[in-house]
């Protein structure tokens, strides 16, 4: 409790003073003016947080004993009394059936003699009914499963106000589980996931920075099998350029969209030759110097270059080999690529439909088995697309 004294003197002139025979106390002169105010101690700190139509209030706990009531006040007549707890170091309370607005609170200790504190003034902007309309589902581009985790790989979401995605799974004992994941990443991991079983996903978001509690969408059942992705199309638009194949994320990069540090994520490019027409290169070989000495010289300068190694197969076995293998199988993926008789290669080119490469990216331990489904036209200067269909086998 803190007592503060606060003087009022007017026009006090002490003339004639000559005719007091003796001295008199100066505050005398001033002491009915004197006014005497009672502080109780507020919190060291307070805070409010928006919600769905709500707020909550939180403080630290008032040290001043005598504090026995927080009372809050907005609008011109809405007010709240709530009783504080000495025996905690932190509470808050939550204020219902607000409007979607800004808000303006006022706030004071009180002890039980109606002495105050000094008034604390908290502001926010509370959502609700007109914001949720803006909110939409994260839309997924495709998934991946791996042998211990499914993967499910966002669309680019531009929203100020996106927190993450809420994933609903069953995992490999039968029991379901929830987990909500961040929504700076452009996949999100789900591990010990049963891919057999439904996953259902809802996009979360905050309206504010600090607010308390989350918006969300109506949860949507993911398709693993419909969304899974397993074939590319590669586009070559010129002879100099290529695209940069990622197998473990399954995704394609321009040169200059490569993730950094460059080339850590990539086991393989793609490019039309003029003549050679489609062409697979591994990262650690010399064969782009054939298209452009410049070309060959950015990649050298690569912090990372993953080495693998290709191998082209060709005819009715390659293709019913393809056919047999499961990707689930670590084993048997292994020993195609192994087995093959063919030479391992930087570099595959003139590719045919119905032709298999086998893949090993050995810096990231992947094994690959790739069929195409359509080639660029055979004439030279004629540009065209590379259609792949895959298997990946990852550790």
């Amino acid at each position: 409790m803190k007592k503060n004294i606060f003087l009022i003197i007017g026009s006090i002139f002490c003339a004639g003073m000559i005719f007091f025979s003796s001295c008199t106390k100066m505050d005398h002169f001033y002491e009915d003016y004197i006014i005497e105010r009672t502080y109780i101690g507020k919190p060291d700190s307070i805070w409010v947080q928006p919600g769905d139509q709500r707020v909550q209030i939180g403080m630290l706990t008032p040290k001043d004993a005598e504090a026995r009531d927080l009372i809050i006040r907005w609008n011109s007549t809405d007010s709240m009394v709530f009783p504080i707890d000495h025996d905690v170091e932190s509470q808050s309370v939550i204020i219902d059936n607000l409007e979607e607005r800004d808000y303006v609170f006022n706030a004071y200790t009180i002890d039980r003699k109606g002495h105050r504190s000094l008034p604390m003034e908290l502001s926010t902007t509370v959502a609700g009914p007109a914001y949720r309309t803006t909110i939409t589902h994260r839309e997924l581009d495709y998934s991946i499963i791996f042998r211990d985790s499914v993967a499910l790989v966002w669309k680019a979401m531009s929203s100020e106000t996106l927190f993450g995605v809420e994933i609903d799974f069953t995992d490999k004992a039968g029991v379901q589980q929830k987990t909500l994941v961040s929504s700076s990443t452009f996949a999100s991991v789900v591990r010990d996931a049963d891919p057999n079983e439904s996953i259902s996903v809802r996009t979360v978001f905050r309206a504010h920075p600090n607010a308390f509690e989350y918006f969300y969408t109506d949860p949507v059942e993911v398709d693993l099998v419909a969304t899974k992705r397993n074939t590319l199309t590669l586009v070559s638009s010129a002879y100099t350029n290529a695209e940069y194949i990622d197998f473990h994320w399954v995704r394609v990069f321009l040169e200059a969209d490569v993730p950094r540090p460059t080339g850590t994520d990539i086991d393989m490019c793609y490019t039309l030759g003029s003549g050679s027409r489609s062409n697979l290169f591994t990262m650690d070989g010399t064969g782009f110097g054939v298209f452009a000495s410049a070309w060959q010289s950015a990649i050298s300068f690569w912090p990372v270059r993953n080495v693998a190694r290709l191998k082209l197969n060709r005819g009715t076995a390659a293709v019913e080999l393809y056919n047999e293998l499961d990707e689930m199988d670590r084993t048997q993926m292994v020993a195609a690529y192994e087995n093959s008789a063919a030479t391992g290669l930087n570099r595959v080119s003139g590719l045919l439909v119905d032709d298999v490469i086998l893949l090993h990216s050995s810096d990231r331990d992947l094994y690959v088995a790739i069929k195409v489904v359509s080639v660029p036209p055979a004439t030279a200067g004629v540009y065209g697309t590379l259609g792949i269909e895959f298997k990946i086998s990852r550790p």
